[in-house]
């Protein structure tokens, strides 16, 4: 079974929190449960600590990664998030003070100095990692030594890639190779809790085929069924591409079944309880009991 969950915001919506509380949820139940982040970018600057435990655990790590395998800790990170970035800040005066332009279009893949591509074919998993010295000369100085020191650690030795290699990524250079990890990871568990980016419909085109849907915004989560999410995607994505659909436009084609409530959390890394839950949980165990 596959649970995608989706931000309804840009940008803190939720998701992570709500994606690691369903995982811990479903683990507390009995039911084998993994956590996966097809596509995840971490901007250095504000989270450092992915910066220090990749080098740590020698392979990029993304803060998104990390967080969503604390309710499994032993899960390979390659696994959880099979593309990853580490995204580094602009330094003005380094950018002639152009940093409206550099973040355009293309800003981010301007910005992203390290990143990391893991393959699941057959019965291997191996990863390629890029580092892209261009946007590490727009970072500020500050930086340079700490990135250098974790593409020093990484194993396998970063390649050396520039900004076209970083904006064929984004393109989806990479998405049907993150779709083999989701399937690999599928026949480990019985339930893979999928997290989107952003307000992103969803990143590949095999999470764009979930069974059920969680889209989150402050306050509250929207239960949708997985098929008529799916049909929605399909009705407005350019050129068959998922990422290319706004969540709310989707969740405003399918409809959704039922809300939850959410509560504003004292910390948010405790996630929310299994009884705020319970509305998934019971989706999920008549799911897996009707199979």
């Amino acid at each position: 079974m596959i649970i995608l969950v989706v931000g309804l915001y840009p940008e803190s919506s939720g998701k992570t929190v709500m994606a690691s509380s369903l995982v811990s949820a479903l683990l507390r139940e009995g039911i084998e449960a993994f956590p996966f982040k097809p596509v995840g970018g971490t901007d250095v600057w504000i989270s450092p600590w992915a910066l220090r435990e990749s080098r740590r655990l020698r392979v990029l790590a993304t803060g998104d990664a990390l967080a969503l395998r604390r309710p499994v800790e032993r899960a390979p990170v390659e696994l959880v998030n099979p593309l990853g970035f580490h995204i580094l800040p602009l330094d003005p005066e380094r950018v002639s003070w152009r940093i409206r332009d550099i973040l355009g279009v293309q800003g981010l893949a301007r910005r992203i100095g390290l990143a990391r591509a893991t393959f699941c074919r057959g019965r291997n998993v191996h990863s390629v990692h890029l580092f892209n010295p261009d946007a590490l000369r727009r970072a500020p100085k500050s930086l340079e030594k700490e990135v250098m020191e974790v593409a020093g650690s990484l194993m396998p030795i970063p390649l050396r890639a520039g900004d076209e290699a970083m904006e064929n990524i984004l393109a989806g250079q990479y998405v049907d190779e993150v779709d083999q990890c989701l399937f690999r990871v599928s026949g480990m568990s019985d339930v893979v809790v999928v997290e989107s980016n952003s307000n992103i419909a969803a990143p590949t085109r095999a999470t764009a085929r979930p069974d059920l849907v969680v889209a989150v915004s402050p306050g509250t989560a929207y239960l949708v069924d997985g098929d008529r999410f799916s049909k929605a995607i399909e009705l407005v994505a350019l050129a068959g591409k998922p990422w290319s659909v706004d969540s709310g436009e989707a969740l405003a084609l399918a409809g959704y079944m039922d809300s939850i409530n959410l509560p504003l959390l004292e910390d948010p890394m405790e996630g929310y309880g299994a009884d705020l839950l319970n509305p998934i949980i019971d989706k999920v165990k008549r799911f897996l009991g009707g199979r």
